[in-house]
């Protein structure tokens, strides 16, 4: 890379946006930023608004490249330069909505609209190009006047689940908090009148576009562009593996730039809010080397640089993008779902995903690639699920397990016998690291569940999984555990329950106490009766709180009967 040919320029906002016909590339990480950013960069603006009129705010660096083509692409920067169109649109439609007869409110408006967010041609403005609604939107419902949108705030929708994951709900989100932090402002300022409305919007408003500077980095091409993006993110700013890896693939693309480019959008897009550089760790580590997350671009790098190479892992990674959506309990991605083994094995990554591992994603993921049925896949992941399950009750480390996991998913990835005999041996080689059933059931029948909801939740629901010809619990966040014995009884109430305190607090976390509950309440009745909550408990949509209401009493005994009984049932299930 030639000193001649980067041209680095500083501007304030105002001069940058005039002359800006840039776009962010579809295989840009989508807009991250959070409440938390957003609130700080608000912040410097309101105390930037208070200093003298000389003094300027460095917003940061902005990498761009032409790259032959007629518009910039954005390298680095896009964060802060998509919350600044969002500001200005927030500026705008306050300005409407106080300023309606007031020509000064008009003058800045008509700056916005056709000079600083854009309205001239396609490219006179920041565009997003990115697969997904994000481009639509951001056009229609940021960049473009809407009237509807003056008094009210953008409306959360889409995303995973439609629980506000997705990537336009950021961009929807984050219009949101600006909204509210400039409101704040506007009672901070104690602009009570329209008029004092206005002045105030006014004010901020050129603080920000007047005081607020970047420094462009403009290189020919990308290859020296992320480069420069490389050097400048290595040097204190938080760069995460998946960016350094990304940056290092176009590099070095070559003849395959624009393939490699789409593939990793569309990667990007069907991960949404998941850990990219933890997807992309999973896959190294089963179909090359073993690596830990902080030495995953060192490795990476060191190994696939050749355009050829970087196509073929990234196809890998497209494949699988899907598969690992759906690990992480995305319901649109739908992969294992096509038959009655594939569901099977779908319950399984779900029980697992409420005990919190993931380490077994190489072995998974090695399947998938190598395109096992359903059926084998079934088979290896109730092996996982018993080793982990095992393991995590009776309290021993897993990080040993890890590396075991990688090199099994290299076995199962590299195999080239695809039967029942390799599977058998898989399995067997993960099950010499299975703790035996007897250590388990020790451990079980005292097991105090106070600070390890997590696990109890997890038994009971493996074992309500499996109970025949019964539908399995959807991965409900509201799927509670349940204490029968209350948490807190009065001692009227513990002596109508038949229990002394010492008995209440020995019993009260122990297994055969606990059961499942639907619902955001985590008591089906309070403190009262047992034959009270048996009335509560008849309708439910859960078998092993249904079967409750066929004990007559409950006791102590009953409590250790039942804790034997699910601990049965539970390593018949995981014994399989």
């Amino acid at each position: 890379m030639s000193d001649t040919n980067v041209k680095p320029t500083d501007s304030v906002l105002m001069n940058y946006f005039k002359g800006l016909s840039a776009y962010i590339p579809n295989y840009q990480r989508s807009y991250e930023w959070g409440n938390d950013q957003i609130d700080e960069f608000m912040e410097d603006l309101f105390a930037e608004t208070e200093r003298d009129k000389e003094s300027k705010y460095f917003f940061g660096p902005v990498v761009t490249t032409n790259d032959n083509e007629a518009h910039k692409q954005i390298i680095d920067g896009q964060q802060r330069l998509t919350t600044s169109v969002m500001l200005f649109a927030v500026i705008r439609n306050l300005l409407t909505k106080y300023g309606s007869g007031s020509e000064e409110a008009r003058n800045i408006r008509s700056v916005i609209d056709t000079e600083l967010i854009g309205g001239m041609d396609e490219y006179h403005k920041l565009t997003i190009i990115q697969t997904g609604d994000i481009k639509e939107d951001f056009e229609r419902e940021i960049q473009q006047f809407n009237s509807e949108q003056v008094d009210n705030r953008l409306i959360i929708k889409k995303g995973r689940g439609a629980k506000g994951m997705g990537k336009v709900n950021k961009v929807h989100r984050a219009y949101n908090e600006l909204l509210s932090k400039t409101q704040e402002y506007l009672g901070r300022e104690e602009a009570v009148s329209d008029n004092e409305r206005v002045k105030a919007l006014k004010k901020l408003f050129e603080t920000f576009v007047d005081h607020f500077f970047v420094v462009e980095i403009w290189a020919p091409d990308r290859a020296d562009a992320f480069q420069i993006f490389q050097t400048i993110n290595a040097r204190g700013l938080d760069l995460s593996a998946a960016d350094l890896i990304k940056s290092d693939f176009f590099g070095n693309s070559g003849r395959h730039h624009l393939e490699i480019e789409e593939l990793w959008g569309r990667v990007q897009t069907t991960l949404g809010d998941l850990d990219m550089s933890e997807f992309i760790r999973y896959v190294w580590n089963f179909g090359y080397n073993f690596s830990q997350k902080r030495n995953l671009y060192k490795s990476l790098s060191k190994k696939i640089r050749d355009p050829d190479l970087i196509l073929e892992f990234m196809k890998l990674l497209a494949k699988l993008a899907k598969p690992y959506a759906e690990m992480n309990n995305d319901p649109d991605a739908n992969f294992l779902n096509a038959d009655e083994d594939g569901k099977q094995a779908l319950q399984i990554i779900h029980e697992l995903n409420i005990l919190g591992f993931k380490i077994y994603a190489p072995i998974y993921l090695s399947m998938v690639a190598k395109d096992y049925t359903t059926t084998e896949i079934l088979a290896v992941l109730e092996t996982v699920r018993s080793i982990l399950a095992r393991n995590k009750i009776l309290g021993n480390s897993t990080n040993k397990l890890e590396r075991l996991f990688a090199q099994v998913g290299h076995d199962l990835y590299t195999s080239f016998e695809k039967n029942a005999d390799s599977i058998t041996s898989i399995i067997k080689k993960v099950q010499v690291r299975e703790p035996k059933d007897m250590l388990v059931r020790t451990a079980l029948k005292e097991y105090d569940f106070s600070t390890d909801l997590r696990t109890a939740r997890f038994i009971l629901r493996t074992i309500e999984n499996n109970k025949p010809a019964e539908k399995n619990l959807s991965n409900n966040l509201d799927v509670n555990v349940e204490h029968i014995l209350p948490k807190n009884p009065r001692p009227t109430d513990l002596k109508a329950w038949g229990f002394t305190q010492e008995q209440h607090d020995d019993n009260l976390w122990r297994l055969g106490n606990l059961t499942l509950w639907y619902g955001p309440k985590n008591s089906a009745a309070g403190n009262t009766s047992f034959n009270e909550k048996k009335k509560n408990y008849k309708d439910s949509d859960v078998r092993l709180t249904r079967e409750l209401v066929n004990y007559p009493e409950w006791t102590v005994k009953t409590i250790e009967d039942r804790t034997n009984r699910l601990t049965n049932e539970f390593l018949g299930i995981i014994s399989n």
